[in-house]
């Protein structure tokens, strides 16, 4: 997964990142010390799920910190894949480097503000609230005012990912054969989407930490063969449910060794464990 290719000093950090929600993340360990540059990067989730009446929900985190020359998980997706791989729950930490002393967001007129949490420095949230709430097809501004020695002031502008509407589904059985499974598109191919088919054993105490994640192009449709599913089926029953997250990333390149990365991302559960 993209994450393999972070440190281990930032792989906490890139955790919070939306495309990495469900494939946290099984980092093969570089010290920045073994790399030949040290680059700044912003990293900020959207997190939303779907509200009523056409509304989205969403949780922003940003934090900054430093690391090696990296390529950063797309979410224009050009072919679909599918691989195990580790699971765990999303962690947001904090990183290295201080933003200022606000991070602002300007959605539809209206304006948040993230700030530093009192608890843990270099981790910027919305406060007492923690979310906010836009309609598909908004967009989200961020600014960031900069601070002297830690991240420069930057811009970065996004369109919002739109919640995620799954056709009607049968739960998969071990004899049911292939896996197929709709979803509601309108063709963006600058936004992807991850299905996270995710499953435990009788030795992790109690809790799904492997996954069958398909990373696919947003268009509507996906079969996942019968023969992927064999370690899924073979994991105890009420460890297994199945997530599918929309996402959508933007990267601005502030200056030559300086990036501000945006994921938005909404998600649904389509089957949970009993």
């Amino acid at each position: 997964m993209p994450s393999r290719i972070f440190p281990c000093a930032t792989a906490g950090v890139l955790r919070t990142l939306a495309v990495l929600l469900a494939a946290v993340s099984t980092s093969a360990c570089l010290s920045i010390e073994e790399t030949s540059s040290n680059f700044r990067y912003g990293s900020m989730t959207i997190r939303a799920s779907a509200g009523g009446q056409g509304t989205v929900t969403a949780r922003p985190t940003a934090s900054f910190f430093t690391g090696p020359d990296a390529a950063l998980p797309n979410s224009r997706v050009t072919s679909d894949q599918c691989s195990i791989e580790l699971f765990a729950e999303e962690a947001f930490l904090p990183g290295n480097l201080t933003a200022g002393s606000s991070v602002e967001l300007r959605v539809a007129g209206d304006v948040f503000e993230l700030t530093e949490e009192s608890g843990t420095p270099r981790l910027y949230t919305l406060g007492s609230s923690g979310t906010f709430s836009y309609s598909a097809g908004d967009t989200v501004t961020v600014t960031v005012p900069g601070a002297a020695g830690g991240f420069p002031g930057s811009q970065v502008r996004v369109r919002l990912a739109e919640p995620i509407r799954v056709g009607p589904q049968t739960p998969p059985t071990a004899t049911s054969g292939d896996y197929a499974i709709t979803w509601q598109t309108d063709g963006d191919e600058n936004s992807g989407v991850l299905l996270s088919m995710r499953f435990g054993s009788f030795a992790n105490e109690g809790r799904a930490d492997r996954q069958l994640l398909c990373v696919l192009r947003d268009d509507g449709a996906f079969t996942v063969p019968a023969s992927f599913m064999v370690e899924y089926f073979s994991s105890v029953p009420n460890l297994r449910s199945i997530n599918v997250l929309r996402w959508r990333t933007r990267v601005t390149n502030v200056d030559e060794r300086t990036r501000f990365y945006i994921v938005s991302s909404t998600d649904t559960t389509v089957f949970d464990a009993p």
